[in-house]
């Protein structure tokens, strides 16, 4: 029980409020409350990668692999 209270003695010392940090954050300036930020410059569009080409691809290997017969001969 008494390390208990020494344990917490030690952790409520350690974060007890020191003068440099304030209880309270800053309040924003009224001016920056409706502030709107810089736009933004679009992005580059990229091509599209060609899905058709790599379906494509997957059935020459399964069609590949179809007339190879059998794996485990």
């Amino acid at each position: 029980m008494m390390t208990l209270l020494i344990v917490a003695a030690a952790v409520a010392w350690l974060m007890w409020p020191t003068a440099k940090t304030p209880s309270q954050p800053a309040l924003p300036a009224p001016s920056d409350l409706f502030r709107v930020p810089p736009a933004q410059p679009a992005s580059p569009a990229k091509p599209a990668p060609d899905a058709r080409a790599a379906i494509d691809s997957l059935l020459e290997v399964r069609d590949r692999l179809a007339a190879s017969g059998p794996l485990d001969e």
